[in-house]
């Protein structure tokens, strides 16, 4: 990825990215969010893009929650929906926009699924914040059909376009069956797949 990165620009020569399921935020417990919210300032000190998953951050106040990054990180969500649960936060640390980058958000899936372009003359960085949880079948087909846009772009642009692809998978590997957490020692409760 360092050396994609290069090509584009120089300015981008150190990446790092986190990656963090958050378990809620925004938490209705202030000790459970406290202890959550100084997680995510750790992250901001040692990585320059960090995509949360789970925040349950409410679209009254996302803006809040970015302002909480503001000296060191650019926040765009895509806010928890209704009930509060789901949400994704992908920040990116300012240092990226020296480069003269202009940055550009879609939200891909509500409260699921948000996608952060920056963009320079000479590079498109795509980062993919996914947490794939309930998503319905129009919505997995319409995010799938952006990013193979994406990834089209970036193997007919190597090093020119850039995708980053991080989040909660919650899928089966071959061979796995759900866990039934409420009946975990009756025969079956693993049967099934989702």
């Amino acid at each position: 990825l360092s050396s994609a990165l290069n090509v584009g620009v120089s300015r981008f020569k150190s990446f790092s990215i986190a990656s963090w399921n958050t378990r809620a935020l925004q938490a209705a417990n202030d000790g459970k969010r406290r202890v959550r919210w100084r997680k995510v300032f750790d992250l901001a000190r040692r990585f320059r893009v960090i995509c949360l998953q789970e925040t349950h951050i409410a679209e009254s106040t996302a803006s809040l929650s970015s302002h909480r990054l503001t000296k060191s990180h650019r926040s765009w969500h895509a806010p928890a929906g209704d009930g509060g649960v789901g949400g994704v936060t992908t920040c990116v640390c300012n240092s990226l926009f020296e480069a003269g980058a202009i940055a550009s958000c879609v939200i891909v899936v509500p409260s699921r699924v948000l996608r952060v372009t920056l963009s320079t003359d000479t590079l498109a960085l795509h980062i993919w914040n996914v947490h794939n949880f309930e998503i319905d079948k129009p919505d997995q087909a319409r995010a799938l059909s952006l990013l193979q846009s994406d990834i089209n772009e970036s193997e007919a642009r190597p090093g020119g376009s850039v995708v980053i692809v991080c989040g909660d998978w919650n899928f089966l590997a071959a061979g796995d069956s759900r866990f039934q957490y409420d009946r975990p020692h009756e025969p079956g409760a693993t049967a099934g797949a989702w």
